[in-house]
């Protein structure tokens, strides 16, 4: 969905453009206020981080070699036996681009959202 955020798509131009280079690192996150006891550890990737997923192969027109979920050794309290929260989740792409991806359900303070672009040139 996030390809078709107006912040996503003005990005999009721009790296298309190609005046900052070529991608070097993606900074995400997907940070949402709270979730249920229903929502579990895949949910993370299946349900949540699955449309950075979708808008960063759209973004940088090519698919990833790689990925992987770490887990941090604590949690945060507002937690259940079900889920660790939060993920961080490290992709790499064909051309070597690497991407990081906080994934935060229960972080609390509400629906948050963000795409950083570390290019060759700025």
């Amino acid at each position: 969905m996030r390809r078709y955020d107006r912040g996503y798509e003005e990005m999009k131009r721009e790296l298309d453009t190609g005046v900052l280079g070529e991608p070097l690192l993606l900074h995400c996150t997907h940070r949402n206020e709270t979730v249920d006891s229903k929502y579990d550890t895949p949910m993370a990737v299946e349900n949540t981080a699955v449309h950075e997923v979708d808008a960063l192969r759209w973004l940088l027109q090519e698919d990833f070699v790689s990925a992987q979920v770490i887990l941090p050794k604590k949690q945060t309290q507002y937690t259940h036996p079900k889920l660790h929260d939060p993920q961080l989740i490290l992709l790499q792409t064909e051309s070597g681009v690497c991407i990081d991806l906080e994934v935060f359900v229960n972080c609390q303070f509400g629906y948050d959202i963000n795409c950083k672009v570390v290019c060759e040139k700025r």
